[in-house]
């Protein structure tokens, strides 16, 4: 039975010698293996537009309760708070709070988001945050134009953008 076993591979490595033997002939001139390359370069980001809707505390800028619903999304990128505004006439909600309505952008790169998603995020009063962080956030966020992340990731905080210089 053993004999048989060990026949069996030896044929099995011969019959496969032939095949090796070509790979490492003159005829085939030996190849490293290459680094793969990425068909785009590592630096290429996609902005996600989101348009959100918000109820938040009119006392306070509603970019604390914004930021706080937003950034799980971006990460260590860059997110950006645009064209918000207050619904005029003043529309109330959430037991008097003010409602509005923004553009936040999200710069990331493509592995790292999906191409579209919802959010949602509610901070009550019952809960131990600051009044500005109070309210709530909900809207979609989708796929926008490329941007360079080694250019656009790094947040402006006078501008308080993404539009920081190239490190």
């Amino acid at each position: 039975m053993r004999s048989t076993a060990a026949t069996a591979f030896l044929a099995a490595f011969l019959a496969a010698s032939p095949i090796l033997a070509s790979v490492s002939s003159p005829n085939y001139p030996l190849f490293e293996l290459r680094k793969r390359i990425w068909p785009m370069p590592y630096y290429f980001c996609r902005q996600m537009v989101c348009d959100l809707e918000f109820c938040y505390n009119d006392d306070h800028d509603p970019w604390e309760l914004v930021n706080t619903a937003m950034s799980s999304y971006y990460g260590a990128d860059c997110g950006q708070f645009k064209n918000w505004e207050p619904l005029e006439p003043a529309e109330r909600c959430d037991n008097g709070q003010r409602r509005g309505r923004a553009t936040f952008q999200i710069n990331r790169r493509i592995v790292a988001i999906g191409t579209k998603f919802d959010v949602s995020h509610n901070r009550t009063a019952d809960e131990d945050v600051s009044p500005a962080g109070r309210g709530f956030v909900f809207g979609t966020c989708r796929t926008g134009k490329g941007v360079k992340c080694e250019c656009n990731k790094w947040y402006n905080p006078e501008k308080r953008d993404c539009s920081a210089p190239c490190p």
